[in-house]
């Protein structure tokens, strides 16, 4: 943590760094639009930055649940299939980056399922739309659901790369909904920002 003295420390501080909303793009779009509509000194808000480069941090998948979406299973490509979870998440841990791929599990077992070259494994569960899903950071929980009765399919996603929301925001694009888990989570409360002048 570093304390920075007076305005203009600021913007030398981060002169030739980069910046990256990977988290909370909803609040500054928020604060944006508060500002058009407020005026210029209205825009500020708190913010926490965090290196890339931090051994600490770690983005985790968010895995979807479909609960009432029978019909997705008869969708999925008949391709090889893996057989129970274990064996799956060992697969799906040697599968190159440049194609999306997500395991998908039923009450019949897992199977990966791979998707287009150059898109996110995100994408290539979107294609079944959000009707009846559900998230999770936990592959257990996902696959708990299924086992129990409470949903018809999970997908079991890998971790996105530092690298693969850096290539997406240099192009001017967001994430899709639910693309990072980052961790650690900060501890959170009730700040209260004055709004009157």
């Amino acid at each position: 943590m570093w304390h920075l003295e007076g305005v203009q420390a600021v913007p030398a501080f981060f002169a030739g760094r980069q910046l990256l909303i990977a988290d909370g793009h909803h609040r500054y779009e928020t604060a944006l639009a508060y500002a058009a509509e407020e005026g210029t000194e209205s825009g500020r808000m708190l913010v926490v930055l965090v290196s890339t480069s931090d051994p600490g941090l770690e983005i985790f998948a968010t895995h979807r649940v479909f609960s009432g979406r029978p019909e997705i299973a008869q969708e999925l490509p008949p391709e090889g299939d893996v057989g129970d979870v274990e064996q799956a998440l060992a697969a799906i841990g040697g599968e190159p980056y440049d194609r999306s791929v997500a395991i998908a599990y039923t009450g019949d077992g897992a199977q990966l399922v791979r998707g287009a070259v150059g898109d996110l494994d995100v994408e290539l569960v979107d294609r079944f739309g959000y009707d009846g899903i559900s998230y999770t950071p936990d592959w257990r929980e996902a696959v708990r659901r299924v086992d129990g009765g409470e949903a018809d399919i999970a997908f079991l996603l890998r971790p996105t790369r530092i690298e693969d929301v850096f290539e997406r925001s240099r192009h001017g694009e967001v994430m899709p909904a639910k693309t990072t888990y980052f961790f650690p989570k900060l501890l959170s409360g009730l700040l209260f920002h004055p709004l009157d002048p």
